[in-house]
């Protein structure tokens, strides 16, 4: 069986492990506090580093490195040339603003792992040729739609900084704005996003720019839980209907095994 340590909590941690263990792959996952600040991955699946310093953290990492085939790493590039140094097979996965706009600044980490994945299109903007899109999974488990609740003709709106936006668009469809505060915890989605008929997914980044996708894009992962709840998703490029079936947690799974398989050859 394949071994592999996820390292990082980026949330899809625990998703991704459960639909790989069904493909005869080991997975481990740590994380640190913060990583996970909207609580996906349930309690009693964390591990975490508590530890006071980057370098016990990396000593950390190291020790748990050495006992698998491969190191999935979320986010933390500045660990890839320690754990290439030391022989490991090394995945690297970025998921936002850990590399938007920032590919050449970071060049000195992702260059050394063996693969580089992002989980939006557009994130493929200025990155390397080798650099590979792998979807985000959705736990279709848990956002599905929920016939008890009763609609409410409205577009939800989480506020990623564009508010303004997000009227603008709901108000070109004849729809009332609700508008909630970032925060909310993942548990808690499900049941709001099924009070709704309509979500916005518009977003700025920290600087205030907004992150406009390409027609080809299927959203956040917020528009895709919406999507997957049964929503009508209202985008800047477009208006989208139904969760796409590459966002099945399965077939993500399926497609992260190729890339594993590769990587180990």
């Amino acid at each position: 069986m394949m071994r592999v340590l996820m390292v990082w909590d980026q949330g899809i941690n625990y998703l991704l492990a459960r639909e790989l263990r069904c493909l005869n792959v080991s997975v481990n996952s740590v994380s640190s506090p913060g990583f996970d600040p909207y609580g996906m991955t349930p309690t009693e699946g964390k591990r975490e580093y508590f530890l006071g310093s980057k370098l016990r953290r990396n000593v950390g990492i190291i020790g748990d490195a050495l006992k698998h085939d491969l190191v999935h790493v979320h986010s933390l590039d500045e660990v890839v040339p320690m754990l290439k140094r030391l022989g490991c097979r090394v995945v690297l996965h970025y998921h936002g603003s850990d590399v938007r706009n920032r590919w050449m600044e970071k060049k000195k980490y992702w260059e050394k792992a063996d693969v580089i994945l992002v989980s939006t299109k557009n994130l493929l903007d200025g990155a390397p040729p080798r650099a590979k899109f792998l979807p985000n999974p959705i736990d279709v488990d848990m956002f599905k739609p929920d016939p008890d609740m009763g609609l409410h003709m409205a577009a939800l709106y989480i506020d990623y900084g564009a508010a303004d936006l997000a009227a603008e668009l709901a108000e070109k469809h004849d729809l009332s704005l609700i508008v909630k505060e970032k925060g909310i915890p993942y548990q808690e989605l499900p049941y709001l996003m099924n009070r709704y008929t309509h979500y916005v997914d518009v977003k700025r980044d920290e600087g205030g720019h907004m992150l406009i996708s390409n027609p080809s894009d299927t959203g956040s992962m917020l528009g895709l839980q919406a999507l997957s709840c049964g929503l009508t998703v209202l985008t800047i490029s477009g208006t989208r209907f139904g969760l796409p079936p590459e966002h099945q947690p399965r077939s993500v799974a399926a497609q992260l095994k190729m890339i594993y398989d590769e990587v180990l050859r």
